[in-house]
């Protein structure tokens, strides 16, 4: 953030921000939510990481929220993910909120006209919760994230159960699904993946040299091995046996490679060799496993659900760990075409209309009179996603993931041509894309 916005950032407040974005201009449209954790920090400091706000505090921060929905976000997001952690290892400030600060956050979004709260949700934030704010103030809600055997085999079909229980009562509460499995491709420097085990709890702010040294210890490896079976009662259990080697600079000839055929060969542990690369490597060497969403058949109900929908893209937060953004080519590609488990005009449905119209974009989504013209033109004999690969073009040269979309033909923007045929038709500064303020 700092390489590229400078040591002077041009914006502070919301208002600030969305005018930034429109001076900047953009290739794609934009429409921004404003989120909690910022306005917390922004009113309480640095004492939002540790305590619930005053009524004070609470009023300030609706304020700040009207002042957001006026300038032109479409609604207010929020978190009490568990895996959700800040600087130093400390809760994101939203997790610090209780539901009256969070209530009275989404009643001035709902009274100023934002017309969706987005929610990822934790042991604070639930069903319940979520039928007492649509109930009161009208508003859609979409929540994160609905993925496959989320907390146990089948525990996804009550929530699915859940959801059609208060759509029923015409309440459009809506849990987002992913349609791939959530790969983190990530190092032992950063091992966000097992961040919530037991053995990782005592290391996870250590420095380089004390993460090494934890690793080299016999006895984390004997508790990190037993958090890691094929029994343990977690996300990550069996993990070992699904995770390749993504990145070792001492012998490239073993990346893309399964970690369990290599630690075979070599007549050793796969978690033993996972530790002892990440050692040799001083924790640059990388492993990438399917964390969740892994069961294909569990995946297929929530995708062909209709009280679902296919949204869920984590296209910033875990940057140089995972990349989602692929989801619709590999939705049309393997889910239409290899699967066949829906037609082709329910899953451009799911991925244009249905989003559009949950979280309020107006003359968006559909290909209609008087409506924009945003449109992928695209091959459904080839259309697809292609491989994650590694690069290096961030400010200050940080990395990030990405995968190619194949058989894509055109990329239509506001009725402008922006790419065709895998190149850019458009000059440097040349945007079409919009700030779509309030969702127009």
């Amino acid at each position: 953030l700092s390489a590229g916005l400078g040591a002077d950032w041009p914006f502070t407040s919301f208002p600030d921000y969305l005018d930034l974005l429109h001076r900047k201009g953009s290739a794609i449209n934009v429409a921004a939510l404003v989120g909690h954790t910022p306005l917390r920090l922004w009113v309480m400091g640095d004492e939002a990481t540790e305590r619930e706000a005053t009524a004070q505090e609470i009023d300030t921060m609706a304020e700040l929220v009207r002042d957001a929905i006026e300038a032109g976000a479409i609604g207010f997001s929020t978190s009490h993910a568990a895996t959700h952690h800040g600087d130093g290892g400390k809760p994101v400030p939203s997790r610090l909120a209780n539901f009256d600060e969070i209530d009275a956050l989404v009643s001035a979004m709902a009274q100023s006209g934002g017309s969706v709260f987005q929610a990822a949700m934790g042991r604070n934030l639930t069903d319940k919760h979520f039928r007492e704010l649509a109930s009161r103030h009208g508003i859609s809600i979409t929540w994160t994230a609905l993925l496959a055997d989320m907390v146990g085999p089948g525990s996804h079909r009550r929530y699915l159960e859940s959801a059609g229980a208060l759509q029923a009562d015409g309440l459009n509460v809506v849990p987002q699904v992913a349609c791939r499995p959530i790969m983190f491709d990530f190092n032992f420097l950063e091992p966000y993946p097992f961040e919530l085990l037991e053995p990782f709890k005592a290391i996870m702010q250590a420095d380089r040299a004390g993460k090494m040294a934890a690793y080299a210890d016999p006895g984390f490896r004997q508790a990190f091995k037993a958090d890691s079976g094929a029994q343990a009662k977690n996300v990550n259990a069996n993990w070992a046996q699904r995770a390749e080697i993504s990145r070792y600079d001492p012998d490239p000839a073993l990346e893309n490679r399964s970690l369990a055929e290599v630690a075979g060969k070599r007549q050793v542990d796969p978690i033993d060799l996972a530790l002892d690369m990440a050692i040799e490597t001083e924790l640059q060497g990388r492993v990438r496993f399917a964390f969740l969403n892994h069961n294909e058949t569990a995946i297929e109900e929530l995708i062909t659900d209709d009280r679902t929908v296919i949204t869920l893209s984590d296209a910033g937060a875990h940057a140089d760990q995972l990349c989602d953004a692929c989801y619709g080519t590999h939705l049309l590609g393997y889910w239409v075409r290899e699967k066949q488990v829906m037609s082709l005009e329910r899953a451009i449905h799911a991925l244009t209309q249905r989003p559009a119209q949950l979280v309020g974009l107006d003359r968006r989504g559909s290909l209609a009179a008087d409506h924009a013209a945003d449109v992928v033109v695209f091959d459904p004999n080839t259309v697809g996603a292609g491989p994650l690969t590694r690069v290096q073009d961030f400010p200050g040269g940080a990395e990030r993931l990405v995968a190619d979309a194949h058989g894509v033909t055109a990329v239509i923007v506001n009725g402008q041509l922006l790419r065709q045929d895998n190149r850019d038709c458009v000059g440097p500064g040349e945007f079409a894309g919009r700030v779509l303020r309030g969702g127009r």
